[in-house]
């Protein structure tokens, strides 16, 4: 069997497996239900990294029906972010970073969920630690924020994370979790 087929295989049938885990909701946005704990995990980043599975594999594939999965998954991670960033585990870095990636996706598509994550990742801090690991979608995010909004700060913020990771590296590609 070729490669790709058995991938897209395994991918259809995590789909299939995550579709067991999805919850719709009042507002007919969908929730993501943690299997084992049986409930909804906002604070953490399995929906909105879901979301932007769901989004860019649905566009790549011309696939309406996993795009509008992934924009009703997408809406509820946005429709509960304030309450959920107040959460001492939420994963700033993890979220605004799936959002971030997700807004290059869906900037042309006829709602106003563009707008909603620009509103929301530039309203939301980054996480406050300097683990080396988490500092690439940290860069990202702040480098979208400024090419939002020309804002000097996350370019200076961006450039500096840049060097901390460039300081990170070892000669022989190693990273170091933190210096």
């Amino acid at each position: 069997m070729e490669p790709n087929l058995e991938i897209s295989k395994l991918i259809d049938s995590l789909i299939t497996k995550l579709d067991s885990w999805l919850v719709i909701n009042k507002d007919k946005t969908l929730s993501l239900i943690d299997p084992i704990d049986n409930k909804e995990i906002n604070y953490h980043y399995g929906a909105s990294h879901l979301s932007c599975a769901f989004i860019i594999l649905g566009k790549k594939r011309g696939d309406k029906k996993l795009v509008e999965k992934g924009k009703k998954i997408l809406e509820n991670v946005l429709n509960v972010w304030d309450s959920c960033k107040n959460n001492k585990s939420f994963h700033f870095d993890f979220n605004n970073f799936a959002l971030s990636i997700i807004s290059d996706y869906i900037k042309n598509d006829k709602d106003d969920l563009y707008e909603k994550i620009k509103k929301t990742v530039l309203s939301t801090s980054d996480s406050k630690h300097y683990t080396v690991n988490w500092l690439p979608m940290r860069y990202w995010v702040n480098c979208k924020r400024y090419s939002w909004t020309k804002n000097n700060i996350y370019k200076s913020k961006s450039d500096f994370l840049l060097n901390y990771i460039k300081r990170a590296t070892n000669s022989d590609g190693g990273i170091e979790d933190l210096l």
